[in-house]
């Protein structure tokens, strides 16, 4: 379980996958900086008794002697998806409370929360919090340089979405329960929920470039977008759901099931 006390370490093996895949950082050096972080909560040995589950299989092997309790690594540790997923919750949990705390995006709150992470890991951690709903983006935020596809990041486009009484009213009055007829007979009870899906077709086409640089293949992008196009909502649910439990995992996916309380 991701908590304060260890969740600088869970942002250290994140960044530093990122900078790993693209070549600034060796795997040896990684590995000692993370023994120096762990050492700082606890014992390297009871931490990856615990949270060794939380990473791929045999990144750390048991060489314990009769003498010492140890691990050794196995190359740099990575997180499963189920725990990128849990990860990428809390990170957003953490930004969500700065918002209600502060009535808006502070980037510098932000920066706190995300000390020590890379550029590209906190695109990944600012596009899954504006997947899900809580930020919005206003013109270019990422700006890409030389090597860099994130170079430097326009906080000044990126805002809180927040909600007036009275829209918080009109979003209750769409999806109320509507009963027709009379006392004595029923004869239809409906959702309203027609604005409430016209949104979620509209946040699915929007994100579907997003689902092709994730590595959702183009085929399937396209038969999302088709039953978005024929306002199928069934259809395109589940298309969402396979994409995020499949070989890809997409997050974006997930995030769009969250934001609409999709299980």
């Amino acid at each position: 379980m991701l908590n304060e006390f260890n969740i600088d370490i869970f942002d250290f093996i994140f960044s530093s996958n990122i900078e790993l895949k693209n070549g600034e950082k060796n795997s040896n050096d990684l590995c000692q900086e993370l023994d120096k972080k762990i050492s700082e909560i606890c014992k390297q040995y009871d931490f990856w008794n615990e949270y060794k589950y939380y990473f791929n299989d045999n990144c750390v092997i048991d060489a314990s002697t009769l003498s010492e309790y140890q691990y050794i690594y196995n190359g740099f540790p990575k997180l499963k998806i189920a725990t990128k997923k849990e990860y990428f919750e809390y990170k957003k949990n953490q930004i969500k409370e700065s918002i209600n705390n502060n009535g808006e995006f502070e980037c510098e709150e932000f920066k706190k929360i995300t000390k020590g992470i890379c550029n590209e890991g906190k695109k990944e951690i600012l596009d899954y919090c504006e997947v899900v709903g809580i930020i919005k983006y206003k013109g270019k935020v990422f700006i890409a340089a030389g090597d860099s596809p994130v170079y430097a990041i326009r906080y000044d486009n990126i805002s809180a979405i927040l909600y007036k009484e009275d829209e918080v009213k009109s979003l209750r009055a769409e999806n109320m329960i509507i009963v027709q007829g009379n006392g004595n007979y029923i004869s239809e009870i409906k959702q309203n929920s027609s604005s409430y899906d016209e949104e979620f077709f509209e946040t699915v086409m929007s994100k579907l470039q997003l689902l092709i640089q994730e590595g959702v293949t183009k085929d399937k992008v396209e038969l999302i977008e088709e039953a978005c196009k024929e306002k199928n909502k069934n259809k395109v649910v589940g298309f969402l759901k396979d994409v995020a439990s499949g070989t890809i995992s997409s997050l974006i996916a997930t995030g769009i099931l969250c934001k609409f309380g999709i299980k």
